[in-house]
């Protein structure tokens, strides 16, 4: 997005400091007709025609080849900077509903990795209170009656009680960036009108057989423009040729724009394959937790080859963290460190192994215990 604006800021100094424009008129044009005539052609478009052409005779063929962008390049960016902004907002929007404060927790979590580790171990612990009283106030579900609850329960299954709203909707905004870098190609391409979907294969062309920049064609230097003038009771029509200083730019500018949206729609596409994949697949999840377990070894985990062992891990991450519980800390992890992410893994663990119902299973026998 940062980028984008300071193209906005760029481009528009372009236009407004200088001359973006520059229109060669007839010998008896005076200085302040050549003023109206640039300001004129820059206003009203210019149309392309190649010098080994001749000038088309109707009017109506000088209209289809008109070159109607470059003036609005600044406001093209200032939109494209706008658009990379809604993902953030839609997310932030959302985000608020899940009742969990997850800028927060990140910042008590970042702070909590310089500290010493008695300090650490006191706020993780705090932060695994405070996730397992969330869990808690997420997975309630109270109705007057039974039937009631059930059918409350039915309608969460895939939503906030179920532990799937921030990881849903991180997915949605995951989508949405995807979505957007690759529409925006689409977008210039409608805009510019200038194949842009085939910038970049056509200027790495250009680079391999060594040719110049302008051999792309896409962004003239040279137009024409015609516009009348009225001078008493006549109507004189004059065709002016004219340069664009400002498309030099422009061309380089969206070169780099190509190749910014096709790596951002490559990069976005692959994480949001991957989110999908470890968001969607339980086996991925139970994976995901399993590795701290194995790591930190808290109490109450031996390995996960016993048999009540693995039980007792899918329990805790299916029935207790649940999807939004393993992006929690999977957020952790990426914004602090797997250290400190493996940690809060250990606390949450034997806060959950500490639970009345918890601790029943795990004193069962093996012939008492309930699948």
């Amino acid at each position: 997005m940062a980028f984008f604006i300071v193209l906005t800021l760029f481009t528009s100094a372009k236009q407004f400091v200088g001359e973006p424009i520059s229109c060669w008129c007839p010998a008896q044009f005076k200085k302040f007709h050549v003023a109206y005539a640039n300001a004129y052609c820059w206003i009203k478009n210019t149309y392309l025609v190649p010098f080994e052409e001749t000038l088309p005779v109707e009017h109506d063929d000088r209209n289809e080849r008109e070159i109607m962008y470059y003036q609005w390049v600044p406001v093209i960016f200032a939109f494209q900077a706008f658009m990379f902004f809604l993902p953030r907002m839609f997310w932030k929007h959302w985000n608020g509903y899940s009742g969990f404060d997850l800028k927060k927790v990140l910042k008590i979590a970042e702070d909590a990795a310089y500290e010493s580790p008695d300090d650490r171990s006191e706020k993780i612990g705090h932060l695994a209170v405070f996730i397992d009283r969330w869990i808690a106030v997420r997975d309630c579900i109270v109705s007057k009656t039974k039937t009631l609850t059930k059918i409350k329960e039915y309608i969460a299954n895939g939503g906030f009680h179920h532990g799937n709203f921030m990881s849903v909707f991180y997915l949605i905004t995951d989508f949405l960036y995807f979505a957007n870098s690759l529409g925006q190609i689409f977008l210039l391409e409608a805009i510019l009108g200038n194949r842009f979907l085939y910038v970049g294969p056509d200027f790495l062309k250009l680079m391999f057989e060594s040719k110049k920049w302008e051999d792309m064609a896409r962004f003239p230097l040279v137009t024409y423009c015609d516009f009348d003038i009225r001078q008493l009771s006549n109507l004189q029509r004059w065709t002016v040729q004219c340069s664009l200083p400002v498309n030099l730019f422009n061309e380089k500018l969206f070169v780099v724009v190509w190749f910014l949206l096709f790596g951002m729609t490559l990069i976005n596409g692959i994480h949001l394959i991957w989110n999908i994949i470890t968001f969607c697949l339980p086996w991925r999840q139970h994976e995901y937790v399993n590795k701290y377990l194995t790591f930190s070894k808290p109490k109450h985990y031996s390995s996960i080859e016993d048999v009540r062992q693995k039980d007792l891990v899918d329990k805790f991450a299916t029935h207790y963290l649940k999807r939004d519980g393993i992006f929690v800390i999977w957020m952790v992890s990426a914004n602090t460190s797997q250290v400190l992410a493996s940690e809060l893994v250990q606390t949450l663990w034997v806060n959950y192994c500490q639970k009345p119902a918890i601790q029943t299973y795990i004193n069962l026998q093996d012939g008492e215990r309930q699948c």
